[in-house]
């Protein structure tokens, strides 16, 4: 047991090495009490959350508000006390609420702020968090990561709306480094390829997309890219490593069987790199 920890651990601090900063978002299907349970699937999520820097988790469903602080507890167990946790509050018009969690590593960066964006007008079924990041040891010192879990039927409508929640971060902070990150559902039967030209957070070129429609971050059998990483702000562009943008395919990485990898979750990541 002692040797496969090992590995483990190996493989990710190589994983990590490539990169100054590898930035993540990851749609952990129905993350709660109940997949906390179960400590093979808890983890692979651990060992990958330890590859990054920053990694944003959505689709956390519990009510007790027990289960970020309980994967935090688990992924610091691993790490050493390495990371720290910014949670939103839980969301969503119906009964079955989510929330956002943000796991970073705290020896690189520090929280300015957060805030949850105000959707006064009901456009969005679980409303943007948002966490300001300061890094002083990277030349990307002052930006935010907007955390984003788009209901499938309106996916156009919502992702529409980011021009919105863009210009909302930028008004209360007067940053305009951002990163909105998460499951779009942009993709399959949600955004066809005819909705794209009336999504103006897709046609404005302020906004830089960085995972491609002919990406598939599904883990079931599938092909869809429902998972995205869009950036805006000129040193957020700069700063971006060049192709870095991609899926991980923790299955593969971590040689799972199929089962486990879907018990773990039906998306894969996206993850970035910053210079």
């Amino acid at each position: 047991m002692r040797v496969v920890v090992a590995v483990v651990l190996l493989a990710i601090s190589v994983y990590i090495a490539e990169a100054s900063i590898k930035i993540a978002a990851w749609n952990v299907q129905v993350l709660g009490v109940t997949k906390m349970g179960k400590p093979d699937v808890v983890d692979v999520i651990v060992d990958t959350c330890m590859l990054y820097d920053i990694i944003a988790i959505q689709e956390i469903r519990d009510a007790s508000l027990s289960t970020p602080g309980n994967l935090l507890n688990a992924i610091n167990a691993k790490a050493g006390g390495a990371f720290r946790m910014e949670v939103s509050e839980r969301l969503g018009r119906s009964s079955s609420k989510e929330q956002y969690a943000v796991y970073y590593r705290h020896s690189k960066f520090s929280v300015i702020d957060r805030f949850t964006y105000a959707d006064s007008n009901d456009f969005l079924e679980r409303p943007n968090f948002n966490v300001r990041f300061s890094s002083p040891s990277t030349n990307l010192k002052d930006f935010v990561f907007s955390v984003t879990h788009v209901k499938p039927s309106d996916a156009v409508a919502e992702i529409d709306h980011f021009v919105e929640v863009n210009s909302a971060i930028e008004s209360r902070w007067g940053v305009s480094d951002i990163l909105i990150g998460g499951d779009y559902n942009a993709g399959c039967n949600y955004v066809r390829s005819g909705d794209w030209g009336r999504i103006r957070y897709r046609t404005d070129s302020k906004y830089q997309w960085l995972i491609p429609d002919s990406a598939d971050t599904t883990v079931t059998t599938t092909n869809c890219p429902y998972d995205r990483l869009t950036i805006a702000g000129a040193k957020f562009k700069a700063e971006y490593k060049s192709n870095s943008a991609k899926v991980f395919n923790y299955d593969s990485y971590f040689g799972l069987s199929n089962q486990l990898a879907l018990d773990v979750s039906d998306h894969y990541p996206v993850e970035m790199v910053i210079n």
